[in-house]
């Protein structure tokens, strides 16, 4: 029922089970590019995919 607005508890979990496993695959790949990175400007460019996620 998510398309009418009408959610159920298990429709939610899902929703944000997707969510999290989203979130921390993304601060797994975050983690990479910092540690492996030994120069700022490259650091930056890999981080401008993620600009939209951090701000969160």
């Amino acid at each position: 029922m998510i398309e009418q607005g009408i959610y159920d508890i298990n429709e939610i979990s899902l929703i944000l089970e997707k969510e999290k496993s989203e979130n921390i695959r993304k601060y797994k790949e975050i983690l990479k590019i910092s540690k492996n990175s030994l120069e700022n400007s490259e650091i930056q460019e890999k981080m401008e995919i993620y600009v939209d996620f951090l701000k969160k």
